[in-house]
């Protein structure tokens, strides 16, 4: 083998990329990041990161609020029955059901997650796309946010030329 080869090797198994698939997948959780879809990063976003049972979260609407918490809020989460369920600080969504789309690990909200089920549609407002491992610099606006088209098949890829914002111009 050669001096190439065994290098090449050994970053592989050290696991020098800078990002990597998911650790976990097909129904199970995959810690990391996870985002609301860049189409409305504009509007609102949320941002989920799932660490060694350990969250931090991050909130933010154009509309906007009183009574907001300094974000992150932190706490710890558990992870049951494909659910995420988020335990202290003040979050908006305490419960998150666990799913892969297309090859992607997604959360879902309840009410997106029964759309999902019902008509196959995606309720943007209302899903988290894994982004990464980790927020870049720990500083979340230099976080890249995947076009919820991440989540399309083939086929809806061809039918969808131009992401329309469903509060906007309906599901």
């Amino acid at each position: 083998m050669s001096r190439l080869t065994l290098i090449f090797i050994a970053a592989l198994a050290l696991g020098c990329t800078e990002q990597g698939p998911p650790k976990i997948t097909n129904g199970r959780l995959a810690e990391g990041v996870y985002a609301t879809p860049g189409e409305i990063s504009g509007f609102s976003g949320t941002i989920l990161e799932l660490k060694d049972g350990k969250f931090r979260y991050w909130f933010y609407s154009d509309v906007g609020g009183l009574d907001e918490p300094k974000y992150p809020v932190s706490g710890y989460y558990e992870f049951t029955e494909g659910k995420v369920l988020l335990r202290g600080g003040r979050v908006n969504e305490r419960e998150w059901f666990v799913d892969v789309v297309n090859g992607t690990p997604v959360l879902w909200r309840d009410d997106a997650i029964k759309v999902w089920k019902k008509n196959r549609k995606i309720y943007n407002y209302g899903v988290l796309l894994w982004t990464r491992n980790d927020i870049p610099d720990d500083d979340v606006d230099k976080l890249e946010r995947l076009p919820v088209s991440t989540l399309y098949s083939a086929e809806k890829k061809k039918q969808v030329k131009e992401w329309r914002d469903p509060f906007v111009h309906g599901a």
